[in-house]
């Protein structure tokens, strides 16, 4: 891959991409609200989870990768609870009844 006439090898896009996966996936509970949004078909995106500091506010069920095993790497840094965790992992719609979705978020 070349950018801007720096030639980036794919180890390199790979390593990047692996350690900004994990940087997520432990510290996404800092921010004030987390969106997960999935960009990659139809032109049409996607909000597959979102939270609210470490809470799962919302998930929708897919077929990506991405979601389980940030679920998986998440918990096993204790950075996500048990019910988000089995929510996650069982790939089923769910949202949270007593916080519903953000009302500022518009996708």
């Amino acid at each position: 891959m070349q950018q801007s006439g720096i030639t980036i090898s794919g180890s390199n896009v790979s390593l990047n991409f692996n350690e900004s996966f994990k940087n997520l996936a432990t510290y996404f509970f800092y921010f004030d609200n987390s969106y997960f949004i999935f960009t990659g078909k139809g032109g049409k995106n996607q909000n597959i989870m979102s939270f609210q500091k470490s809470i799962l506010i919302s998930y929708q069920s897919n077929d990506l990768k991405y979601p389980q095993l940030f679920a998986q790497y998440s918990f096993s840094k204790q950075r996500l609870s048990d019910e988000a965790y089995a929510i996650i992992k069982t790939n089923e719609n769910y949202t949270n009844q007593e916080l519903g979705p953000s009302p500022n978020f518009k996708l």
